[in-house]
């Protein structure tokens, strides 16, 4: 566990520092590069270092699903034995997909 809380600590640190903008650092997309399709998760990194800056609007303009994900971990850390049931790993898969579908073809 301390060790899943440093790892933690210093990827958040590293988001505060680094401008995913910026810094090459930050992997590419390969769903965003080979589709031109925003998969789930597309623009994570820069939606984290804004909110870690106090930048919410823009945050969320990065990913809506930002509020939804830090709810998605409370949860888990709050409950960890109901989160390993297998109906609810189907219904984050089913949540992800829904949003990758959303987000590309509603212009969520």
């Amino acid at each position: 566990m301390t060790g899943a809380v440093l790892v933690l600590a210093l990827g958040i640190v590293v988001l505060f520092l680094l401008d995913p903008f910026e810094a090459q650092f930050f992997p590419r997309c390969p769903i965003f590069a080979v589709t031109g399709l925003k998969c789930p998760g597309c623009g994570t990194a820069r939606a984290l270092h804004a909110a870690l800056h106090g930048r919410f609007a823009e945050a969320l303009r990065f990913n809506m699903a930002l509020p939804a994900f830090f709810l998605l971990v409370a949860y888990c850390i709050a409950f960890p034995r109901r989160t390993q049931s297998s109906a609810f790993v189907w219904a984050i898969l089913a949540l992800v997909f829904g949003w990758g579908i959303a987000r590309n073809f509603l212009g969520v």
